[in-house]
């Protein structure tokens, strides 16, 4: 029998399979490659179901996420609207050349992590976790020189000088939350692509627990101030590594520790690993800088104490619509991934297009629940919400330097446009149909490769760049 020689063939339970002849040896060596299968209801319904036990603990994860983040805001305005502003800017900054970065790059280790895994490749599983740590140390040294300089760069933007003095305080004081993210990204891809969500949501809760206290110690005991605010979010992501890195090596999952290849192996797998890992940081960057280069222009607006904080407070309380789509694009990455390193393509399809339908489904509601005309009722609680973020360290201390200001005007005039565009997005955020039948056909052709251990089969990211 030739080398590379097909035959098809259909089982029992209606799969169709092509097999194809890795060599001339024995009859083991046919790598089978299920192609088709008839799409019934119990289908469907059984990859709703694994879908789910995926998405809802990510959303879990990225709830509280979003709980740390407003925590950190809250107690930005009990120390003044400058300090809130600066804060706003920094976030923003630090969002635009380093947090989007990382999670980009990080994010091209998908598509090798779950096809790996549905392969049972536990080699190449490993090394790529071990790669893409190695790019993300790298890619911290000139997100670093960006941060340390952040005071120079906005005064030459024209931003005002006691916001960004008051800015670099804090991207100063966040710099060793870098080195976290080195870590906590790439090690969040590795968890969910083996299905592993709950763990990641238990270790999220228990780290997030402990980020209000850690704020009231380092703001209001001993008054660190801005400096305060960042370091207990570093030291709350630090929490999430140790506890994640805890949960990898004490629950059977160690070998991801081992070192598997030398130093010429693990660099020789970098250059493909970022061929994914580039145009991945692209999209992702392009679409964190849309909504947060809004807060660098509101710098330029009148009274930017005001407008800055606003912006500020509406790119948090709108983020809070994302926790689901984001998790849910996440999961289905991590599905189809592990159906076609499996060998089942048709399976891969399937949680395709069961996402992008529960996407549309959840665009609808939001759109149906969040806006339903400038002057409802909805639209005055989105804006209540941004006011009692505002308001609430007020009413828990006493402070006073927020009184009712511009920026509530700006928030309750804002926020009702920002629901427009949440019906089509969030189909998007998920997938597109096109880049699905794109992967579908690129991984079908490439799909034994990683049974070999190569490192072909992979999403094709810049379909989706160019989108």
């Amino acid at each position: 029998m030739e080398r590379g020689k097909k035959r098809a063939t259909k089982t029992a339970n209606e799969h169709w399979t092509v097999e194809e002849r890795d060599d001339g040896g024995s009859p083991q060596s046919w790598n089978r490659v299920e192609i088709g299968t008839p799409i019934s209801s119990s289908s469907v319904v059984e990859e709703l179901k694994e879908l789910w036990s995926l998405a809802l603990p990510i959303t879990a994860m990225n709830c509280l996420v979003y709980v740390r983040a407003v925590v950190s805001v809250l107690f930005l305005g009990r120390l003044g609207s400058l300090e809130l502003a600066g804060g706003a800017l920094s976030i923003g900054f630090t969002n635009i050349t380093g947090y989007s970065v990382l999670n980009g790059l990080s994010s091209g280790l998908e598509p090798v992590c779950s096809q790996a895994y549905g392969s049972k490749n536990w080699d190449l599983l490993s090394v790529s976790l071990h790669r893409m740590i190695l790019i993300l140390v790298m890619a911290t040294i000139p997100i670093s020189i960006l941060w340390i300089n952040i005071e120079n760069i906005m005064v030459l933007m024209g931003q005002d000088r006691e916001i960004t003095s008051m800015a670099a305080t804090y991207c100063i004081y966040s710099l060793p939350d870098l080195l976290t993210n080195t870590l906590l990204q790439p090690m969040r891809v590795y968890l969910r692509s083996q299905g592993v969500t709950k763990p990641m949501m238990y270790c999220s809760l228990v780290a997030v627990m402990f980020h209000v206290p850690l704020n009231y110690v380092a703001v209001v005991v001993l008054g660190m101030g801005v400096r305060g605010v960042a370091i207990a979010s570093v030291m709350t992501n630090l929490q999430m590594v140790v506890l994640m890195g805890g949960y990898v090596y004490g629950y059977g999952r160690v070998e991801v520790w081992r070192w598997k290849v030398g130093i010429g192996g693990m660099w020789g797998g970098v250059g493909p690993l970022l061929g994914l890992a580039l145009p991945s940081c692209v999209g992702i960057c392009l679409e964190w800088w849309w909504y947060e280069i809004v807060t660098v222009l509101a710098g330029y607006l009148e009274t930017p104490r005001h407008t800055v904080a606003a912006t500020g407070i509406l790119i948090q309380t709108t983020s809070f619509m994302y926790t689901l789509p984001m998790a849910l694009a996440g999961c289905v990455s991590a599905r189809v991934g592990n159906e076609l390193g499996a060998g089942k393509p048709y399976k891969a399809k399937l949680a395709a297009m069961v996402a992008l339908s529960c996407a549309l489904v959840i665009g609808i509601i939001n759109v149906m629940g969040l806006w339903d005309g400038p002057h409802t009722a909805t639209t005055a609680g989105g804006a209540n919400v941004a006011l009692d973020v505002l308001q609430m360290p007020q009413a828990i201390t006493g402070h006073q330097s927020l009184k009712p200001s511009p920026a509530i005007s700006y928030l309750k005039s804002i926020y009702p446009l920002s629901h427009h565009y949440y019906g089509a997005d969030h189909p998007r955020d998920t997938h597109t149909p096109k880049q699905e039948r794109e992967m579908i056909k690129s991984n079908f052709q490439k799909n034994q490769q990683w049974k070999r251990g190569g490192e072909g089969g992979c999403l094709p990211r810049k379909v989706g760049l160019i989108t």
